[in-house]
């Protein structure tokens, strides 16, 4: 191993493998630092752990963080959102990166014209809300 490969393991320690997935997202500042504004940016990479992600401004190294993320998955047939809280352990004026301490799925809404594997098909006639 060279001095160079010596170098960058030592340099990078973190402990999950990371996942580049690119998914859009919405971030908020939470606690003291909440009179930074929030904003949006776009996933960079994911781990078990974090998340690195793209920012409008800065967002300092320490602060508490909410995100939440657009999951490229559905449950019969609702969108689904990760949302994370953590903080955030790297930041420059483009990205920051966060630890998880605390994470869930929600769903956001019902997809139009899908229809999950397990879902039976129904015309409008037999809806619930049809009118």
């Amino acid at each position: 191993m060279g001095a160079y490969d010596r170098d960058l393991v030592l340099r990078d320690r973190r402990r999950g493998k990371r996942f580049p997935i690119r998914e859009s997202m919405h971030y908020k500042i939470l606690g003291a630092f909440s009179a930074i504004p929030g904003g949006t940016g776009t996933t960079l990479n994911f781990s078990s752990t974090g998340i690195q992600f793209t920012t409008e401004h800065h967002v300092a190294v320490g602060c508490s963080i909410e995100v939440a993320v657009d999951w490229p998955a559905a449950i019969d047939g609702c969108a689904l959102k990760f949302v994370a809280w953590g903080s955030v352990v790297r930041s420059s004026d483009q990205w920051a990166a966060m630890k998880i301490e605390h994470h869930e799925f929600r769903t956001r809404a019902r997809l139009n014209n899908v229809r999950a594997f397990n879902e039976p098909h129904m015309d409008s006639s037999m809806r619930l809300d049809a009118r």
